[in-house]
């Protein structure tokens, strides 16, 4: 496990039976920092429609379930990221890692006023996001770098280009520059393609 005891780690997840079998693995690990919500993040807070994918749970989303997959619904609690850094402001530069399942659109919306000052986001992008160009909202409104996470090489992307390899759905959005972060990183196992961008 990457966690390092002095960090705070928050997270989120609206499914009852994996949050509880988070929650258990956070107990038997011992992990302090570790707090979690029993809540979606999405646009809007207050309660939502959890499709709940009965043979992937991890594909389940506030969004409809693609036709080919067995679900059912539930009624779970929802917040926005706005409603959470207002709640709980960090003390210090903080990275926000999401995974919402075709939702993309609903977290962005929720973070409309906190997301100018999140240093870091790493956010799975799947189709329905890409084609309605959530990436080049991030980039144009919220000021973002967008770097797509192959492997390990951050290829920077200036806008929506449709890339895309085999089981890679992450990308990278920060404040710096290909060659800033690629200095920011030195020593480590990425490298940075500026893509002619610097």
């Amino acid at each position: 496990c990457f966690f390092h005891p002095s960090k705070t780690f928050h997270y989120f997840e609206p499914n009852p039976k994996m949050f509880r079998w988070i929650e258990e693995n956070v107990r038997l690990l011992g992990l302090k920092g570790v707090k979690g919500y029993e809540e979606a993040m999405g646009a809007s807070e207050g309660e939502g429609i959890f499709h709940v994918d009965e043979s992937e749970p991890l594909q389940s989303s506030l969004v409809e379930l693609p036709p080919d997959h067995r679900g059912t619904r539930a009624t779970v609690r929802t917040t926005t990221l706005d409603r959470f850094l207002e709640k709980t402001p960090m003390t210090g530069p903080c990275i926000v890692k999401v995974d919402v399942e075709n939702a993309e659109h609903l977290f962005v919306e929720g973070g409309t006023r906190s997301l100018h000052t999140v240093p870091y986001l790493i956010l799975e992008l799947l189709g329905p996001a890409r084609g309605a160009k959530v990436m080049d909202l991030l980039i144009d409104r919220f000021g973002f770098h967008c770097y797509y996470i192959n492997r390990f090489t951050l290829e920077h992307m200036a806008r929506e280009d449709e890339r895309y390899s085999e089981g890679e759905y992450n990308f990278l959005f920060c404040r710096e520059r290909p060659k800033q972060l690629a200095d920011r990183l030195r020593g480590t196992e990425f490298t940075v393609s500026s893509g002619g961008w610097i």
